[in-house]
Parts: structure tokens; sequence; C-alpha cells
């Protein structure tokens, strides 16, 4: 894995470079990207049936559970939500579910695209052509390096 970190800290490093560093969520998302580069929270737990999807309120803070991190989401964090529920204009938990899946993947775009920058301007190699991090490592050193490597051209 090359980026083995929460998407919420990573997520958070990019914030502190500046908000303009969201560039594919800001594309689709100008008037709010701020609010939805916050990472929000999401119901998952609550969602037990697709019958939820049409409730067009959002459901109480105990619903925002996050069975995965094992523990409750702040007030903060349900205020956040609702602020999205509301600014963005979502008529139902479906409209609120549809934009957090779609912000996040956004997000992990945005993450994975400054480091795939970092990584060219740094070392001159694209993590999009490694498998792996120590694939990426190999190509870094061998350019740092400038070591060249000959082909094998005899069978035995």
């Amino acid at each position: 894995a090359f980026l083995s970190s929460s998407l919420e800290k990573l997520s958070g490093g990019l914030q502190r470079s500046g908000y303009d560093q969201f560039k594919r969520l800001k594309a689709e998302f100008p008037g709010h990207c701020r609010l939805l580069a916050d990472r929000g929270v999401c119901f998952c737990d609550y969602a037990r049936s697709f019958s939820v999807f049409a409730e067009r309120a959002l459901p109480p803070g105990e619903a925002f559970y996050n069975r995965v991190g094992e523990g409750s989401v702040s007030d903060g964090d349900c205020n956040g939500a609702r602020d999205v529920f509301i600014k963005t204009n979502c008529g139902a938990l479906l409209d609120y579910m549809e934009l957090y899946m779609e912000a996040d993947a956004l997000v992990l775009c945005d993450v994975f695209e400054d480091f795939r920058e970092l990584c060219l301007s740094c070392y001159g190699v694209d993590a999009c052509h490694c498998i792996s991090l120590p694939a990426f490592a190999w190509d870094a050193v061998l350019r740092m390096a400038d070591v060249g490597l000959e082909l094998m051209t005899d069978i035995e």
C-alpha cells in the first residue's frame, strides 16, 4: 500500500496545504469544496434497509455510531453533517449518501494525485507506473543513483 493512513488523516494533510489542493473536489463542487473536504460522517450502521434512504432528515447523532472505529461520532461531526445536508440541498438520506460517497472518492483522488506529484517532483518516478511501494522504492533508488541495468540476453 502506498498510502497506509486513513483517508481522514491523509485529507487533513492536504487541508493544511490549503483547500486549493482539492482540485477535483473543487471542480465538481465549487461552492462546497471546503465543506465537503472536511470529511463528513456516514450513517452506514443506521441504514439497515433501503427504506431508510427515503427519509427526509438526518437521523439522530446516535445513528452515526462508527462500528468500524468502535466509537460514537462527536457533536461537531453531527453538526457538520447537518450543515452538509442543508447547504447542499439534500432532499433525502439517499442524496446525502450519494454526495458523501462522491465527495469521498474525489478526496481520495486528490490525495493520490498530490502524492503522485510529490513522487514525480522528488524522485522523478510516477507512482502509477509501479505495482507496489517496494517497486517504487527500487525505481527511485536506481534513478537517484543514476544506475543503468543491463538486459540479460544470455539464456544460460
